[in-house]
C-alpha cells in the first residue's frame, strides 16, 4: 500500500455538523430543503412531482418521517452529538417508519456512498476503569490505542475526536473505511493543536436483511495538516512507530477484528445503525470524499 501522505488529502469544502439541515440543496422526504439566501424553505409535497403518486397515508407518512429528523437532528445538535432520552426516542420512532428495511432489496446505491458522523458512540475510552463507559466520537477524550485498535503508540496517549466519516464501497465494491479526525494538545501552547487522521480501513458483506458484517483489516496514522505539523508530529510519534515514513504516515495491518452494523433506518439522506457492542451511529450522506484512501 503506498504510504504517501498525499493519499490523506483533508478536503477544505467539508461542511459543519451545524450544516446538517442547511445544505445548498439535498433531498428531503417531504421534497426538497433548499436555501434561500441563507434561510430554508420546504417545496411542498405538491411541488414534488413523486408526489403525484402516493396515497393520502404514504404522503403523511413522508411528513412524519421529515418532522422526526428534524427533530433527531435538533436534539443531537443541542446535546453536541450525544444521544439522550429525547433522541433515543426518536430513533426509535424513526425505526418504526424505516423505508428499507430490508438492505438486500433496497438497492446498493442507497447503503453504499460517503457519509459523515452526526452522532457516534462506543464503549470504553482506553482510560483505567472506563472499559465499559459509553461515549461520544465527537469531543471525545480516548486513548489513541484505544481509538486505533491498539495499533499506534504511546497506546496511553489521549486524543480528542473531531469528526468521524465513513466511505462505503469506495474503490472497490466491498470497501469499509473509518476514518477519524483528532487532535492531540502537546507542549507548545502557543500553537494549534496537533492534528492527525486515523484511517480505519476493513471490508464489508451483507449477511442478511438489516445487518452489515464488517472485518477491519488495517489502519494508518497520519498528520491532517503535514505541511504545517510535520516536526511537531515525528517528535510525539516518529520514535514509537518506527515504520513512519518521511510524510509522517504510518499504516500496519490488523488482525481481522470483525465486527457488524445492524440497520434502523435507512432512506437517501441518513442511516442509522446499531453496532455489535452496542453503540448507535447516526449518519448523513455526503456528495464528496473527505480524504482521498
Amino acid at each position: 500500500m503506498e504510504r504517501s501522505c498525499s493519499r490523506h488529502i483533508f478536503r477544505n469544502n467539508c461542511v459543519s455538523l451545524q450544516e446538517f439541515t442547511s445544505s445548498k440543496k439535498m433531498r428531503s422526504s417531504v421534497g426538497f430543503i433548499s436555501a434561500t439566501h441563507g434561510r430554508e424553505h420546504i417545496v411542498s409535497l405538491a411541488e414534488d412531482r413523486r408526489a403525484s403518486s402516493l396515497t393520502l397515508e404514504e404522503m403523511d407518512i413522508i411528513r412524519q418521517r421529515g418532522r422526526l429528523k428534524e427533530k433527531l437532528c435538533g436534539a443531537l445538535k443541542s446535546t453536541r452529538g450525544s444521544l439522550d432520552d429525547e433522541g433515543t426516542a426518536l430513533i426509535s420512532s424513526l425505526r418504526q417508519l424505516n423505508p428499507n428495511p430490508d438492505i438486500t432489496r433496497c438497492g446498493r446505491d442507497l447503503y453504499i456512498g460517503l457519509f459523515k458522523g452526526v452522532k457516534a458512540s462506543f464503549k470504553g475510552t482506553g482510560k483505567k476503569g472506563e472499559a465499559q463507559k459509553e461515549v461520544g466520537a465527537s469531543g471525545t477524550v480516548v486513548t489513541l490505542g484505544r481509538a486505533s485498535f491498539n495499533s499506534f503508540k504511546p497506546q496511553g496517549l489521549e486524543i480528542r475526536l473531531n469528526q468521524t466519516y465513513n466511505h462505503v464501497g469506495q474503490g472497490s465494491d466491498d470497501a469499509y473505511v473509518i476514518i477519524l479526525v483528532f487532535s492531540v494538545h502537546d507542549n507548545c501552547t502557543l500553537l494549534p493543536p496537533l492534528e492527525g487522521l486515523l484511517i480505519n480501513k476493513a471490508k464489508f458483506s451483507i449477511s442478511n436483511p438489516g445487518r452489515m458484517d464488517v472485518v477491519f483489516l488495517s489502519s494508518t496514522l497520519a498528520p491532517r495538516f503535514p505541511e504545517r505539523d510535520l516536526d511537531r508530529w515525528f517528535k510525539l510519534f516518529k520514535t514509537e512507530n518506527s515504520n513512519m515514513d518521511e510524510e509522517g504516515s504510518v499504516t500496519l495491518s490488523l488482525p481481522p477484528a470483525k465486527g457488524w452494523l445492524d440497520y434502523l433506518y435507512l432512506d437517501e439522506e441518513i442511516r442509522i445503525t446499531k453496532g455489535n457492542r452496542g453503540g448507535i451511529f447516526v449518519v448523513r450522506r455526503m456528495d464528496e470524499p473527505v480524504v482521498s484512501v
